[in-house]
């Protein structure tokens, strides 16, 4: 953390910036999807096929939206301040690997385990069987951190438990051709989804039951989509407002995930900035507390 004394006002506008986007995401994206993440969780007996994939994957994005929204609050409105914070997301559903992965979500957390969990336990400077146990250990405690219930304990060890496969069979490098990345991309967001439902699942018995019932029905595709969004309650008006604000935050996260290739600060690139923000601002106005006032998820760790 540094401060500075003289008032910045680029750090000021860059610090307004990620409080808007802040905002979005977690009054616009993560508030909006909740009522139809929480109906499917509360009691998943009632549901059924594509319903529990829509509240996987919703909650994927939700979980996503409401943590590190609020963390572009913190660090935005810090920035007003002239105090200047580490970035705690680096677009984590652009990962090509787990390990990856979690060098880009919760970076304070995973940062703290590794510092004062891993690396005192030998880090990857022991035997090779020593350094999977050591990975293990650590996403095991990951799991207890966030509650003591076996469903977390089985989050922390799908994610360890990858990370130990995605290091014997050498998955974690870096991958030059673009169609690749692309599957790859797509596998790592499909895992932490499928992870994420012991996470939000009350225990890990609803847990199974979600899992083992997501593709019932998958044999008559057209029937098992729309008897899903009708389970969940998801109409058209609410499938276009889901669609408009899901493909800007697809595409704010595409831009930072190539901001290092992009170095365009021409005054047609600022104008464009300017107008996203200010529809943005928009948004946030006129369609913020249209779904579910909810508290931060991870208020509750």
């Amino acid at each position: 953390m540094k401060s500075k004394r003289q008032f910045d006002y680029t750090q000021a506008i860059d610090g307004c910036k990620l409080a808007i986007i802040g905002y979005f995401k977690k009054l616009i994206v993560a508030d909006s999807i909740a009522a139809y993440i929480s109906k499917v969780y509360e009691n998943p007996a009632m549901y059924t096929g594509f319903s529990f994939v829509i509240a996987a994957v919703l909650f994927s994005v939700q979980i996503y939206c409401d943590f590190s929204g609020y963390t572009d609050i913190a660090i935005g409105s810090a920035k007003l301040l002239g105090v200047e914070f580490g970035n705690n997301f680096k677009t984590p559903y652009f990962s090509t690997s787990i390990k990856e992965f979690w060098s880009r979500w919760h970076i304070s957390l995973s940062t703290w385990f590794r510092d004062y969990v891993y690396i005192p336990l030998g880090g990857n400077r022991v035997g090779k069987i020593r350094h999977k146990l050591n990975l293990m250990l650590v996403f095991l405690i990951s799991g207890l951190w966030h509650g003591a219930d076996w469903s977390f304990v089985i989050w922390g060890a799908l994610h360890g438990g990858a990370q130990v496969i995605e290091s014997v069979l050498g998955l974690s490098g870096k991958y030059q051709k673009q169609f690749i990345k692309i599957i790859r991309i797509g596998i790592i967001f499909t895992f932490c989804t499928v992870a994420w439902i012991f996470f939000a699942a009350k225990n890990v018995s609803d847990a199974v039951y979600i899992i083992s019932n997501s593709f019932v029905g998958v044999s008559n595709p057209i029937l098992y989509v729309k008897r899903g969004m009708v389970e969940v309650g998801i109409n058209q008006q609410g499938l276009s407002r889901l669609i408009a604000s899901l493909s800007v935050l697809f595409v704010y996260d595409l831009h930072l995930n190539c901001k290092p290739k992009i170095h365009d600060k021409s005054g047609y690139h600022q104008m464009v900035s300017a107008l996203f923000y200010f529809i943005l601002i928009l948004a946030i106005i006129f369609f913020s507390g249209k779904g579910v006032a909810a508290e931060f998820v991870y208020f509750q760790f």
